[in-house]
């Protein structure tokens, strides 16, 4: 099995590929078998599904920025303030969680 998190901007357009796993899946004993059958997987925790994935990788992704032009932030964005505000001033507010300086040869 391959689990890829894929990052796209809020009107759909896509920006790359954030992480991804690869797997196999063990094989399941009979009354576990009937268990997620009967409960529909909702008596199994967490962190025995296989949807922990998508946690493990939202927790290993962080927020990619492109930010060479000081654009308008979407107005649909839970991280701004106010509408319309500019990126540089948003992120002016925010820890830095790291940077990654590229440079042409």
């Amino acid at each position: 099995m391959m689990h890829t998190t894929f990052a796209v901007t809020t009107e759909g357009l896509p920006i790359g590929l954030l992480d991804q796993k690869i797997s196999t899946r063990p094989p399941l004993a009979e009354d576990l078998k009937e268990l997620k059958r009967r409960s529909h997987n909702t008596a199994i925790p967490i962190e025995e599904k296989e949807s922990i994935r998508w946690i493990a990788s939202t927790n290993q992704s962080l927020f990619v920025v492109r930010g060479n032009q000081n654009r308008t932030v979407n107005k649909k964005s839970t991280y701004s303030e106010k509408g319309g505000e500019r990126l540089w001033d948003l992120m002016n507010r925010m820890s830095c969680q790291g940077e990654i300086q590229v440079c042409s040869q």
